[in-house]
């Protein structure tokens, strides 16, 4: 059994096509799968359906064989963290922010022990991040670091799955290594976008193709740069889907 497993995820979009259809892939620990596609195909729309953020068609994700409802929601959010490409502007301090997620009674639930979190402070250090800026307000930081600490913080929660939408896309070449590096290093198995070939190859074991070809549903296994080793094609239903999910082993 996978640790996390998507099974024919779907999308419709309010016109009735599909934004994305049949999106299946599963990780194991310490994996990661690279979400790759042109851009509008629903690569974050993906991302958030699988933590459970927003309402999807078809289809159901598990952690460990159990679906959402099964764990309950929380719970899921919990265990499936989402990190968004642009973080809202949060109130208070980082400080504030990571006292308030841990405070959560899911949160307090998986507390069986006292070293079940990593030191945020210490994460965001690696790269590059000030310890005295997480007692300074978010409004008073730049794009990059609150970046770079929001994604700490998801990081230091060691969630089951990581769900990674362009997480280095306001930082340097320098920083995006740093933490491609500490991602690689993290149990979370991660579910990362990116619209980098560069990061793609650095960073994936897996490639998920979200936007395929239109009529077919297209699994392909293979190097994960986008050229088909082989295919398995499936009729499309009646209604013409425009965007369908293909994976890539590297």
């Amino acid at each position: 059994m996978p640790l996390f497993q998507a099974l024919k995820i779907g999308k419709i979009m309010d016109d009735g096509d599909y934004l994305f259809k049949d999106v299946s892939f599963s990780i194991e620990e310490g994996e990661t799968i690279v979400v790759r596609g042109p851009s509008g195909c629903g690569k974050s729309t993906l991302l958030k359906a699988l933590a459970q953020l927003i309402i999807y068609d078809e289809g159901k994700p598990f952690l460990n064989g159990k679906a959402p409802e099964q764990m309950g929601i929380p719970p899921w959010r919990t265990l499936i963290q989402y990190v968004p490409q642009r973080p809202p502007l949060l109130p208070g301090t980082p400080h504030d922010f990571w006292n308030t997620l841990t405070s959560f009674s899911a949160q307090r639930s998986r507390q069986t022990s006292e070293d079940i979190y990593d030191d945020p402070v210490e994460i965001a250090a690696q790269w590059n991040v000030p310890r005295n800026l997480w007692t300074s307000e978010f409004s008073t930081l730049s794009g990059g670091e609150v970046q770079r600490i929001t994604l700490a913080i998801a990081v230091a929660l060691n969630p089951a799955v990581l769900l990674l939408d362009e997480p280095t896309s306001a930082l340097d070449q320098e920083n995006t290594r740093l933490v491609e590096e500490t991602l690689k290093g993290r149990r979370s198995a991660k579910v990362w976008v990116t619209h980098s070939p560069e990061q793609a190859e650095r960073v994936a074991g897996q490639t998920l193709w979200v936007g395929g070809v239109p009529g077919e549903n297209v699994v392909v296994q293979g190097s994960g740069n986008g050229e088909e080793a082989g295919t398995v094609r499936r009729k499309a239903p009646r209604r013409q889907p425009s965007g369908y999910g293909s994976v890539s082993r590297e």
